[in-house]
């Protein structure tokens, strides 16, 4: 089976792409001109195109004799919010596109928690209905989903909401590591949060491209244990074996009266369009979800959980400098590439 991965070069891409090659699959590794390809060069039987889901010609020559797509390429971060929908849902319609002039028979796009949106306390998301996107991100990706059906591509097509991923060579605790160690920590109370182990993630996408026939609709991928906030704190906290650092509640008042302002000062000048982002999503009740139903479509068994899948990251962390000051929250080894949040 031949198959096109956009995104190759990101955190999700890498892992896919090397399970896919020693699997046997016939990887084509779509990259935009420019980008690091130094980890994808390594790998057998992978084989890299230049191409941008924003330039519909290339993805007519990269779609060619392909059977199965995974698509995971999008902005995760941007100046303004209508970047999102340029390069979010513009991009895959070219890319649904190309797939379905191409007589592709697979496709499997990598949405996010953030197209259903926050879950209600204690109430973790199971089926994809009654969608309600809180920022344009989370938006972008819910219309990308729907691009995908209005292209025609609904009978191919597997759509996967994944919580938080995460895993040894990508830095998004690394952030919260270091706040730990400087003693001082900002935490939201009783927000709830699912994660999703990169390779538990990766293990669904191979399977979402090896059924005998395409396993429609639209499924959650995390390991089904919802953490609070604080509970991730007290992990990396004994991972640390540092001392108790000084937690500073925030209250939702303040992140209410934040966000409205971040978000004008975001429009105004094109930066930091992240930070109303994050304010909003921490405001939320939850982002959790549960596989039930993608483990009884799909077979699928997550076997990492948080609790004992962080020690190794944290492992990480350590051998590449990321906990020490001044060091980058998202610095990563091989090539740069685009990693859902939630």
């Amino acid at each position: 089976m031949q198959v096109l991965v956009t995104g190759a070069n990101g955190f999700i891409g890498r892992h896919l792409c090397r399970r896919l090659a020693l699997e046997g699959y016939a990887v084509r590794a779509l990259l935009r001109p420019g980008a690091d390809a130094t980890a994808l060069a390594s790998m057998t039987g992978v084989t890299i195109i230049l191409g941008d889901v924003l330039a519909p010609e290339s993805l007519a020559l990269a779609c060619r004799g392909i059977d199965g797509v995974v698509h995971l390429a999008g902005a995760v971060t941007a100046g303004r919010d209508r970047t999102y929908g340029r390069i979010n849902v513009d991009g895959t319609r070219n890319l649904a596109t190309a797939a379905r002039e191409a007589g592709v028979s697979r496709f499997v796009f990598i949405s996010s928690l953030a197209a259903q949106g926050p879950s209600p306390k204690g109430q973790p998301h199971r089926l994809a209905q009654g969608e309600a996107p809180i920022n344009e991100y989370g938006r972008s990706k819910l219309a990308a989903e729907r691009a995908l059906v209005e292209e025609g591509l609904a009978g191919i097509t597997t759509v996967l909401r994944p919580a938080i991923v995460y895993g040894p060579d990508y830095a998004n605790f690394a952030v919260l590591a270091r706040a730990l160690r400087s003693r001082i920590l900002p935490v939201i109370a009783g927000l709830e949060l699912s994660f999703c182990h990169v390779d538990d993630l990766v293990d669904l996408i191979v399977r979402a491209l090896s059924s005998p026939s395409p396993i429609l609709g639209t499924y959650f991928a995390s390991d089904g244990q919802p953490q609070p906030m604080e509970r991730v704190v007290d992990l990396l906290e004994a991972l640390l074996s540092t001392r108790p650092p000084v937690r500073l509640s925030l209250p939702p008042r303040l992140l209410s009266w934040l966000e409205p302002l971040s978000a004008r000062l975001a429009d105004s000048t094109g930066l930091g369009a992240m930070i109303p982002r994050w304010l909003g999503e921490l405001r939320a009740t939850g982002w959790t979800c549960s596989p039930e139903d993608t483990t009884a479509a799909f077979g699928y068994a997550p076997i990492h959980a948080l609790q004992t899948s962080l020690g190794p990251v944290v492992d990480w962390y350590r051998e590449h400098g990321l906990l020490e000051p001044g060091s980058g929250g998202h610095r990563r080894v091989g090539s740069q590439g685009k990693t859902p949040s939630t």
